[in-house]
Protein backbone atom coordinates (compact mmCIF):
# COMPACT_ATOMS: atom_id res chain seq x y z
CA UNK A 1 0.00 0.00 0.00
CA UNK A 2 3.13 2.30 0.02
CA UNK A 3 4.44 1.39 -2.68
CA UNK A 4 1.64 2.98 -3.96
CA UNK A 5 2.61 6.38 -2.76
CA UNK A 6 5.42 8.02 -3.20
CA UNK A 7 7.64 9.01 -0.38
CA UNK A 8 6.88 12.68 -1.99
CA UNK A 9 3.49 12.17 -2.13
CA UNK A 10 3.55 10.78 1.76
CA UNK A 11 4.80 13.66 2.59
CA UNK A 12 2.22 16.01 1.25
CA UNK A 13 -0.30 13.78 2.20
CA UNK A 14 0.53 13.91 6.11
CA UNK A 15 1.89 17.87 5.95
CA UNK A 16 -2.15 18.14 4.48
CA UNK A 17 -3.16 15.57 7.50
CA UNK A 18 -1.23 17.55 10.36
CA UNK A 19 -2.86 20.60 8.64
CA UNK A 20 -6.14 19.70 8.66
CA UNK A 21 -5.92 17.97 12.20
CA UNK A 22 -4.90 21.24 13.82
CA UNK A 23 -7.37 23.45 11.82
CA UNK A 24 -9.73 20.98 13.28
CA UNK A 25 -7.82 21.69 16.91
CA UNK A 26 -8.06 25.36 16.29
CA UNK A 27 -11.64 25.46 15.61
CA UNK A 28 -12.77 22.96 18.56
CA UNK A 29 -10.54 25.38 20.83
CA UNK A 30 -12.34 28.72 19.34
CA UNK A 31 -15.82 26.88 19.74
CA UNK A 32 -14.80 26.20 23.62
CA UNK A 33 -13.72 29.78 23.97
CA UNK A 34 -17.32 30.64 22.56
CA UNK A 35 -19.24 28.00 24.50
CA UNK A 36 -17.38 29.75 27.52
CA UNK A 37 -18.20 33.78 26.67
CA UNK A 38 -21.96 32.66 26.37
CA UNK A 39 -21.67 30.58 29.40
CA UNK A 40 -20.50 33.66 31.17
CA UNK A 41 -23.03 35.80 29.46
CA UNK A 42 -25.86 33.94 30.90
CA UNK A 43 -24.62 34.00 33.99
CA UNK A 44 -23.98 38.10 33.77
CA UNK A 45 -27.97 37.77 32.22
CA UNK A 46 -29.02 36.11 35.54
CA UNK A 47 -26.88 38.60 37.78
CA UNK A 48 -28.88 41.64 35.76
CA UNK A 49 -32.02 40.27 35.81
CA UNK A 50 -31.52 40.12 39.62
CA UNK A 51 -30.53 43.22 39.75
CA UNK A 52 -33.61 44.46 37.89
CA UNK A 53 -35.87 42.65 40.31
CA UNK A 54 -34.13 44.79 43.17
CA UNK A 55 -34.29 47.89 41.21
CA UNK A 56 -37.85 47.44 40.58
CA UNK A 57 -38.85 46.41 44.25
CA UNK A 58 -37.08 49.47 45.51
CA UNK A 59 -38.80 51.67 42.65
CA UNK A 60 -42.50 50.08 43.76
CA UNK A 61 -41.47 50.76 47.42
CA UNK A 62 -40.37 54.71 46.87
CA UNK A 63 -43.55 55.01 44.89
CA UNK A 64 -45.49 54.16 47.58
CA UNK A 65 -43.73 56.40 50.04
CA UNK A 66 -43.98 59.09 47.57
CA UNK A 67 -47.58 58.30 47.55
CA UNK A 68 -47.82 58.22 51.03
CA UNK A 69 -45.66 62.03 51.40
CA UNK A 70 -48.01 63.48 48.84
CA UNK A 71 -51.11 62.23 50.49
CA UNK A 72 -49.63 63.95 54.22
CA UNK A 73 -48.52 67.08 52.17
CA UNK A 74 -52.42 67.24 51.10
CA UNK A 75 -53.43 66.82 54.88
CA UNK A 76 -50.73 69.05 55.89
CA UNK A 77 -51.90 72.00 53.50
CA UNK A 78 -55.99 71.22 54.28
CA UNK A 79 -54.69 71.38 57.99
CA UNK A 80 -52.99 74.57 57.98
CA UNK A 81 -55.68 76.50 55.39
CA UNK A 82 -57.75 75.70 58.51
CA UNK A 83 -55.66 76.93 60.88
CA UNK A 84 -55.24 79.72 58.90
CA UNK A 85 -59.29 80.36 58.92
CA UNK A 86 -59.37 79.90 62.84
CA UNK A 87 -56.54 82.53 63.11
CA UNK A 88 -58.45 85.24 60.98
CA UNK A 89 -61.73 84.41 62.97
CA UNK A 90 -59.94 84.50 66.33
CA UNK A 91 -58.66 87.74 65.29
CA UNK A 92 -61.66 89.31 63.48
CA UNK A 93 -63.80 88.17 67.50
CA UNK A 94 -61.33 89.50 69.02
CA UNK A 95 -61.07 92.79 67.17
CA UNK A 96 -65.06 93.28 67.81
CA UNK A 97 -64.17 92.01 71.30
CA UNK A 98 -61.78 95.32 71.76
CA UNK A 99 -64.43 97.65 69.66
CA UNK A 100 -67.02 96.62 72.75
CA UNK A 101 -64.76 97.21 75.38
CA UNK A 102 -63.48 100.30 73.93
CA UNK A 103 -67.67 101.82 73.37
CA UNK A 104 -67.64 100.51 77.24
CA UNK A 105 -64.71 102.78 78.72
CA UNK A 106 -66.78 105.71 76.44
CA UNK A 107 -69.61 104.96 77.28
CA UNK A 108 -71.95 107.65 77.38
CA UNK A 109 -73.71 106.13 80.09
CA UNK A 110 -72.65 107.52 83.62
CA UNK A 111 -73.36 104.58 85.53
CA UNK A 112 -71.66 102.42 82.61
CA UNK A 113 -69.14 104.66 82.04
CA UNK A 114 -67.84 104.64 85.75
CA UNK A 115 -67.97 101.15 86.01
CA UNK A 116 -66.37 100.54 82.81
CA UNK A 117 -63.47 102.36 83.91
CA UNK A 118 -63.72 101.57 87.36
CA UNK A 119 -60.27 99.41 88.80
CA UNK A 120 -61.18 95.92 88.94
CA UNK A 121 -60.53 95.09 92.82
CA UNK A 122 -57.19 92.81 92.95
CA UNK A 123 -59.08 89.67 94.44
CA UNK A 124 -61.12 89.30 91.61
CA UNK A 125 -58.19 90.33 89.28
CA UNK A 126 -56.23 86.90 91.27
CA UNK A 127 -59.28 84.86 90.28
CA UNK A 128 -59.16 86.08 86.72
CA UNK A 129 -55.51 85.66 85.97
CA UNK A 130 -55.66 81.98 87.53
CA UNK A 131 -58.56 81.12 85.67
CA UNK A 132 -56.98 82.27 82.84
CA UNK A 133 -53.50 80.69 83.78
CA UNK A 134 -55.55 77.43 84.14
CA UNK A 135 -57.28 77.54 80.85
CA UNK A 136 -54.38 78.32 78.75
CA UNK A 137 -51.65 75.68 79.72
CA UNK A 138 -52.14 73.66 76.72
CA UNK A 139 -54.26 70.94 79.28
CA UNK A 140 -50.96 70.35 81.27
CA UNK A 141 -53.53 71.03 84.07
CA UNK A 142 -51.66 71.55 87.93
CA UNK A 143 -53.60 69.60 90.79
CA UNK A 144 -55.65 72.84 91.90
CA UNK A 145 -56.46 73.28 87.87
CA UNK A 146 -57.58 69.50 87.30
CA UNK A 147 -60.53 70.23 89.48
CA UNK A 148 -62.17 72.99 88.13
CA UNK A 149 -61.29 71.94 84.72
CA UNK A 150 -65.00 71.44 83.63
CA UNK A 151 -65.58 74.96 84.70
CA UNK A 152 -62.49 76.56 82.67
CA UNK A 153 -62.78 77.94 78.96
CA UNK A 154 -59.82 80.10 77.53
CA UNK A 155 -59.69 83.67 78.00
CA UNK A 156 -58.95 85.83 74.72
CA UNK A 157 -56.17 87.91 76.77
CA UNK A 158 -55.35 87.47 80.49
CA UNK A 159 -53.22 90.39 80.40
CA UNK A 160 -56.45 92.86 80.12
CA UNK A 161 -57.09 92.11 84.17
CA UNK A 162 -53.60 93.48 85.02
Amino acid sequence: MFALFSQNSLFILTVMLVGVLSYATVLQLRFDAEKVKMEAMKLQETLLQSDLSILRGVIKTQTAQQQIMVDEFDILAELNKANSQAKQTLSQELDQQIQLLDRLMEAENEQVYVWANEPIPMDISRVLEYASDCANIGLQLTSVCTAAQEYDSAVSDPLIFK
